[in-house]
């Protein structure tokens, strides 16, 4: 297989493998109404279960992972990840607590903490620059081919056979990827990434850059506004229509399967067309789509009529998953290709735990203290918390982009 053949290939298999990551990663948030009653479990423990539990470890162990795979096999690190969130995926289904489960989805995070920097980093050398974000894209559609499947086939299968044979069905037979994705070809690490002059660096040196801090701060917010749709939305259509977790899984889904994979590849390629036109327009681009994202979510909170509610969700994924090629190619430009791994690990680590750890959690307990388990349509207050979230987005993103221009400029002159 020539070298141009086998970047699409590990491409490919990399994009499916992540599509099966964010399967196991949400596939909880379908089920919530089902797992709460039969544990009686508050909407905060559920965000701890769903998010939180699976963070502690994931943005933990990002880190220390994206060093490891500066040195080492990142095909084998990323095989292994594989199989270790899928087993664990699978064990839930045997759950009988709360601290089994929440135990479980820790050892999701492990995996899926092995896998991310190791497949980031080896798509950022297997492609250049000007198509980075592009690769990047193609990639990240699998977030929302991934959620849209997991609440599509969730919340079918929970109806049928319930939630247990959900996270069976979803969760061991994968472990078949993770052997696949163990024996492909290491691709040589320099193949197509140029130097571009930026030594290694430790941590303390990468947090004093602060146009990294800017991307880091402006891509976690916007990840907080993205995943209370991925977290929350379908409770909220559940519990504020009469529709069966199927019927909203099926809607919610199916949106997110269309609407988000169109968005996120349409989003790199237009990246990448602004960034060869101007450097640093990434960020500006994404700042700009964090503001057409907080007016779809005034849309679709201040409607109470269920059809054009559903319209509305339409937009705001769009919206709302345009940003994730944008976030990962600019690593590279901003801390060089030698630091791609160990940048992509500090990512993981400040856009989850802020995205996925604190805000699922906070969210949940806005919730409870509003009573919304008994006045349902309360919810849309907890929900606004999003478009205030993005306005601090919009914020970092726009005057990170800036200083990048500049940043790149004064590099090449």
């Amino acid at each position: 297989m020539n070298s141009n053949k086998n970047r699409w290939y590990i491409l490919s298999v990399l994009t499916f493998a992540y599509l099966v990551n964010f399967i196991d990663r949400v596939i909880l948030n379908i089920l919530f109404i089902p797992i709460k009653s039969e544990f009686q479990f508050s909407d905060l423990e559920l965000a701890l279960l769903s998010s939180t539990s699976f963070i502690l470890l994931y943005v933990t162990l990002g880190i220390p992972f994206g060093k490891l795979a500066d040195k080492f096999s990142k095909i084998k690190l990323a095989g292994i990840g594989c199989a270790i969130w899928c087993i664990a995926t699978g064990a839930i289904s045997f759950a009988n607590s709360f601290w089994f489960i929440l135990f479980c989805r820790m050892i999701v995070g492990v995996g899926q903490a092995m896998f991310y920097p190791a497949a980031l980093s080896l798509i950022a050398n297997l492609f250049s620059s000007s198509r980075r974000a592009t690769a990047m894209s193609i990639y990240g559609s699998a977030i929302g081919i991934g959620v849209g499947i997991s609440f599509l086939i969730g919340g079918w299968l929970n109806d049928v056979a319930g939630w247990r044979s959900v996270l069976f069905w979803l969760g061991f037979p994968f472990i078949f990827l993770a052997i696949g994705i163990f024996f492909l070809n290491e691709p040589d690490n320099n193949s197509t990434v140029p130097k571009n002059n930026i030594p290694k660096t430790n941590l303390l040196k990468l947090l004093k850059n602060k146009i990294l801090i800017y991307h880091l701060l402006g891509y976690a917010l916007f990840s907080a506004a993205t995943n209370s749709i991925f977290v929350w939305m379908p409770t909220f259509f559940q519990r504020t229509t009469n529709m069966s977790t199927s019927e909203v899984g099926f809607l919610v889904g199916g949106i997110i399967i269309v609407a988000g994979s169109i968005s996120t590849i349409s989003g790199g390629v237009i990246a990448d067309y602004l960034h060869r036109k101007n450097p640093g327009s990434r960020m500006l681009f994404a700042s700009v789509v964090s503001l057409f994202a907080l007016f779809c979510w005034g849309l679709l909170l201040f409607t109470e009529n269920i059809y054009w509610r559903s319209v509305f969700l339409v937009p705001l994924i769009f919206t709302s998953l345009m940003w994730f090629g944008c976030a990962t190619s600019d690593l590279n430009e901003i801390v060089g290709s030698e630091n791609g791994g160990f940048a992509g690990g500090i990512y993981l680590f400040v856009v989850n735990l802020i995205g996925n750890g604190i805000a699922p959690p906070l969210y949940g307990f806005v919730n409870d203290y509003l009573g919304v388990a008994d006045n349902p349509y309360k919810m849309k207050f907890t929900l606004m918390l999003s478009p205030i979230i993005l306005l601090g987005a919009g914020h970092f993103l726009w005057h990170g982009g800036k200083m990048l221009e500049e940043n790149i400029r004064s590099r090449t002159n």
